[in-house]
């Protein structure tokens, strides 16, 4: 369904005004932008059957700008990392959001910001995000929040010969044998470090 120049000027004030946040009821969004309720009533049902809107749950009736909005161009040009090569820069008509990209389920992720160095040969250090998806199953080899013995961390899993425990990616620190009990949960699906 395509959208009128007004619809798409409401869109982009959407857009400007809310970003990544759920938009408010329907006589906020009146208010805040000026615009009579029943005009916003009906523009909010044609932006979400375009595919402008979406909501995080079905039975939900708050409103989220569809991330592919909100994102970033991404260029179609791959960029060597090896020898240099000559490139042109393509850009797609496509955006990108970090959140869609790094995020399968708002409802079920949480971020952590890294303490310590216990992971570093992993590829994680202090000051980085680490994205991780709320479970309480992992597999072994899967880096994983735990409660271990009454305390957080981030560790490996490991299961062998009926035995669990947590393994760092950093020789100076031992494995963890929990005492009294580990619990999973949840498992890392996604770093983010700025530079």
């Amino acid at each position: 369904m395509s959208i009128t120049r007004r619809q798409k000027e409401f869109l982009q004030q959407l857009i400007e005004t809310y970003g990544n946040r759920p938009l408010p009821p329907i006589r906020t969004l009146a208010d805040d932008l000026k615009q009579h309720r029943t005009t916003v009533y009906r523009w909010i049902q044609v932006l979400e059957e375009s595919g402008y809107l979406a909501k995080d749950r079905p039975e939900s009736t708050r409103f989220y700008i569809h991330p592919k909005l909100l994102g970033v161009p991404l260029l179609e040009t791959r960029i060597p990392a090896g020898e240099p090569v000559g490139v042109e820069e393509d850009y797609l008509d496509q955006r990108m959001s970090l959140d869609e990209y790094l995020i399968q389920d708002r409802n079920q992720t949480f971020l952590l910001k890294v303490k310590g160095d216990s992971m570093i040969n992993a590829g994680i250090y202090e000051g980085d995000i680490v994205v991780v998806s709320i479970t309480n199953q992992a597999r072994d080899g899967q880096i994983i929040v735990a409660r271990i013995d009454g305390e957080m961390t981030l560790k490996y899993l490991r299961n062998r010969n009926g035995k669990t425990w947590l393994d760092p990616a950093n020789e100076k620190y031992p494995p963890i044998h929990p005492r009294s009990g580990l619990e999973v949960r949840g498992v890392m699906t996604g770093l983010i470090r700025k530079l």
